[in-house]
């Protein structure tokens, strides 16, 4: 199993899988999506029979997988590297749960598809969106639900003016080494984007 890890190349997300073998080495940027998992559990169903779910921007399938062992019946993953697409099938066959994985652009997948489902797994993405704004209105739409949502901030929670100018930073080159970075909302934008897009906020975990 350590071999075959290996072999998929440098993991994103840091978790175990089946038998005690880890993703990766943990080294940085990598991180532990079992810890975003923990704040949005308590507001997934605990059961899932028969409901469908899209998760955008996968990369190697940890929300998948814990939507399906929930009893998710279809599961869409869209990972538009081939490396994590690659990662998420082997994360799919080890956790022996089927997630149908797509090889896709992001805003290509969701302007062609006429497809809706139960869930939407928002969580890590829009900020790596050329066109962000299109694809939020776009899985608002697909989502039937509920969204879960999550996203890099500019600005403090505490900022509680009633209005001033929200701001939507474009970042033109590299931005925290990473140059898929696009847009990075301030706070006081991310609530009236999400209502733009139809969405109603109904908790911050």
């Amino acid at each position: 199993m350590e071999e075959e890890i290996r072999k998929l190349g440098w993991w994103y997300q840091y978790f175990p899988l089946p038998g005690g073998a880890w993703t990766g080495n943990g080294a940085q940027p990598s991180y532990q999506p079992e810890e975003r998992w923990k704040l949005i559990e308590p507001f997934v169903p605990a059961d899932l029979s028969g409901q469908t779910v899209l998760d955008v921007g996968g990369n190697a399938g940890y929300f998948s997988v814990q939507m399906k062992r929930r009893g998710a019946k279809h599961c869409v993953l869209v990972e538009p590297y081939v490396e994590f697409a690659r990662q998420a099938r082997f994360v799919a066959e080890a956790f022996n749960v089927k997630i149908d994985v797509r090889c896709e652009d992001i805003h290509t997948y969701c302007l062609t598809t006429d497809k809706r489902f139960d869930y939407v797994l928002f969580l890590g993405l829009f900020y790596h969106l050329k066109y962000p704004v299109l694809v939020l209105d776009r899985l608002a739409e697909m989502a039937k639900q509920r969204m879960y949502f999550q996203c890099h901030l500019l600005e403090s929670e505490n900022d509680t003016q009633d209005f001033h100018f929200p701001q939507l930073a474009f970042i033109e080159k590299v931005y925290n080494g990473d140059p898929t970075n696009w847009w990075i909302p301030g706070y006081s934008a991310l609530e009236p984007l999400l209502r733009s897009a139809g969405l109603k906020v109904v908790a911050r975990p």
